[in-house]
């Protein structure tokens, strides 16, 4: 019974976790770790009562399964459906993957890799070739939120229609990397480059609708 205690809090503790990076809210986490301390003195108390110098008979022997089988499905459950009907979109090669990509450093203040993601049209316009300083006084706002984790990321719809990634309520415009940009050194692994205007970046919000350059298409070379 004490092994099948443990291992019932110990899931019940993991979809706490999981919870805390789904969402941001201040009472998940003090949930989360009125959860840790409770479940953690339902252990103790069962291994308590099982040591022999002080042996007694538990009231209720069944709570310390019940309740940590109970809490570990009442959070992994629903974290797995949330996680299912919304699944994180990791820096790849599609056009979704590409965006989240150079966000994903965009918010690691990263600002020479994020460029690496761009077109080199739109660095020389927006970054000016100094994509570190560029990027560093960068404030990243989706949804109306301020984002400055990968995780807030991850909470993230990214849908994406042919060439063109939506996400938070802006539009980025995707274009077939240059053999020139294809072979930059430490490019990023996808033949996609991004090519709308991301001044919006430093100036504290911009604009909600970002598309490519005019006449960005026309100019673009294999």
């Amino acid at each position: 019974m004490l092994l099948v205690s443990f291992t019932l809090s110990t899931l019940a503790i993991v979809g706490a976790v999981g919870w805390l990076g789904w969402t941001d809210s201040p009472l998940v986490t003090v949930g989360a770790v009125v959860l840790a301390v409770a479940l953690t003195a339902v252990v103790l108390g069962r291994l308590a009562a099982m040591l022999p110098e002080r042996p007694r008979a538990l009231r209720h022997p069944l709570a310390s399964v019940v309740v940590p089988g109970l809490a570990a499905a009442a959070l992994l459950v629903p974290l797995a459906v949330s996680s299912a009907a919304s699944p994180r979109v990791l820096p790849s090669g599609s056009p979704a993957g590409t965006v989240r990509g150079f966000l994903g450093d965009v918010v690691d203040n990263d600002g020479v890799d994020a460029c690496r993601y761009l077109t080199n049209d739109v660095r020389v316009r927006d970054a000016h070739h100094a994509c570190q300083s560029f990027f560093g006084a960068a404030t990243l706002r989706l949804g109306g939120r301020l984002v400055t984790s990968d995780a807030q990321l991850d909470r993230l719809t990214f849908v994406a229609r042919g060439t063109t990634v939506t996400v938070g309520g802006r539009r980025f415009a995707v274009v077939p990397a240059t053999a020139t940009e294809r072979l930059e050194f430490l490019a990023p692994p996808t033949p996609w480059r991004i090519a709308s205007d991301v001044r919006w970046l430093t100036l504290g919000g911009g604009p909600q609708t970002l598309g490519a350059p005019p006449g960005a298409s026309a100019e673009r070379r294999s």
